[in-house]
């Protein structure tokens, strides 16, 4: 019970309609809890994090001077820019060239945010 699979799926439809994040979001963006007038969370925001966006950002414009995605990670790592696993479980962690081609063909970059 209470799992996030048995709500009905109007009412996470009405959520993204309503503006709330409805899953993870992508590198670059994060949530803030919208609270109600007796401060329950209500929802979560989808908000730009700066630091992150100003990455994604040198990530289009390297691509777009026609940097390779491996020139594009490599001089990521070089510099220590933390990357979209940093800080995660996982062993292995660090810019890859694949994971510079999902953010350049990631929709969400360029405002396009579907549900369903």
């Amino acid at each position: 019970m209470g799992s996030w699979r048995q709500q009905p799926l109007d009412h996470v439809e009405g959520r993204a309609l309503a503006g709330f994040a409805t899953g993870g979001v992508p590198y670059g963006f994060h949530t803030m809890p919208v609270t109600d007038a007796q401060g329950r969370t209500v929802g979560n925001r989808i908000e730009i994090h700066e630091a992150e966006a100003q990455v994604i950002r040198r990530i289009f414009e390297d691509s777009r001077e026609g940097k390779s995605l491996s020139a594009i990670a490599l001089a990521l790592n070089r510099e220590g820019v933390p990357s979209p696993r940093a800080g995660s479980r996982h062993k292995t962690f660090g810019w890859g060239a694949s994971s510079i081609r999902a953010m350049l063909y990631n929709e969400r970059y360029v405002g396009v945010w579907r549900f369903k």
